[in-house]
């Protein structure tokens, strides 16, 4: 026997013959009054049935609502924990290459001294050398 899970619209259809069991209890051997007083005893049960099932199933409705909600919020919740973490981690990132960057200045600052200085002493011993090629010169 296989189990069919039915939707809410599917459930508030169904509809119970009571004519037809009224007739069956009839052709057991019920009298009119008696097939009539158990159709509608039959009715009256599955219509409370139908009712506490139909009940049930918004109860497990708002559940399923009220779980996914709670996941929502939590999801949200870690979402916005992890976008403040990179935040923060992308500004200590930030601060490091910022401080990368002014180190970097400084040797770019020390280069340009050394690189005067080796000028400065290049055109010095330019200097010198011219002097003492003339004076060698001189001598000859």
């Amino acid at each position: 026997m296989s189990m069919k899970v039915c939707s809410m619209m599917d459930i508030s259809m169904l509809a119970l013959d009571t004519y037809e069991i009224a007739k069956e209890l009839r052709q057991a051997g019920f009298d009119e009054r008696q097939a009539e007083a158990q159709a509608h005893l039959a009715k009256v049960i599955f219509n409370a049935t139908l009712e506490r099932v139909q009940d049930e199933r918004k109860a497990d409705k708002q559940i399923h609502n009220n779980d996914i909600k709670e996941l929502n919020s939590s999801l949200s919740l870690k979402m916005e924990s992890s976008r403040n973490e990179s935040q923060l981690e992308f500004g200590k990132v930030r601060g490091e290459f910022e401080k990368v960057r002014g180190e970097i200045e400084k040797v770019r600052v020390e280069v340009e001294k050394v690189r005067s200085s080796i000028i400065i002493w290049v055109v010095s011993l330019f200097i010198v050398q011219t002097g003492f090629l003339a004076k060698i010169l001189h001598l000859f």
